[in-house]
């Protein structure tokens, strides 16, 4: 993999030239945008969404391997399903938020159908649930910077507000895993209670 960045980097570096000068950067945080009520709807909003929805990446396979007696390579192919499908699920999503709803208006049905195929979990085939988990766990993350971006309104602010947003859901991201699989041991290893 480091050949293949490097590989990666040199081709950029050499095919690829700045179009626009560099620009000032701003402020590290703007705390004003805590006192928007969308903008603080938005970041708690995601926090949750991304303490969830890196649960089922991290624990399909296992979970195929363990609970449902899928051999080691069944089990891989239901990260590879989810992740395959993962790229139409990033670009179908931009096109209608673009082209038909806005992005906020894209990204709240893709939330509803993202908690919704999870609870769907214990009850639904694995390779159905990796295919439509693998469309709408991608298209939600493909979202959330463009529908950041249709709540600011001075556009020279938004990387200080991405910034600070991503700053709040690292945290989900480190911690929801983490806490779902201790929530799987705690249970016996059952998967049940993390999965609701």
């Amino acid at each position: 993999m480091a050949f293949v960045s490097l590989f990666v980097c040199v081709l950029i570096n050499l095919l690829l030239r700045v179009r626009v000068p560099a620009r000032r950067s701003g402020l590290i945080a703007d705390l004003h945008a805590f006192t928007e009520l969308p903008y603080i709807f938005f970041v708690v909003g995601f926090f949750l969404i991304y303490w969830a929805v890196y649960f089922a990446f991290y624990y399909i396979d296992l979970y195929g391997y363990t609970y449902a007696s899928f051999t080691s390579l069944d089990s891989i192919n239901l990260l590879l399903i989810t992740n395959g499908l993962g790229m139409p699920g990033r670009v179908l999503p931009g096109f209608v938020a673009a082209r038909l709803l806005g992005p906020l208006n894209t990204a709240i049905p893709t939330t509803v159908s993202v908690a919704i195929v999870l609870y769907c979990w214990p009850a639904v085939a694995l390779y159905a649930f990796a295919a439509v988990y693998g469309l709408v766990a991608s298209a939600i993350q493909s979202l959330f910077a463009v529908s950041l971006a249709a709540l600011t309104d001075d556009l020279s602010q938004l990387g200080t507000r991405m910034g600070m947003v991503f700053s709040v859901v690292a945290f989900a991201c480190l911690t929801g895993s983490p806490i779902a699989g201790a929530i799987v041991q705690a249970s016996g290893e059952s998967y049940l209670g993390a999965q609701m």
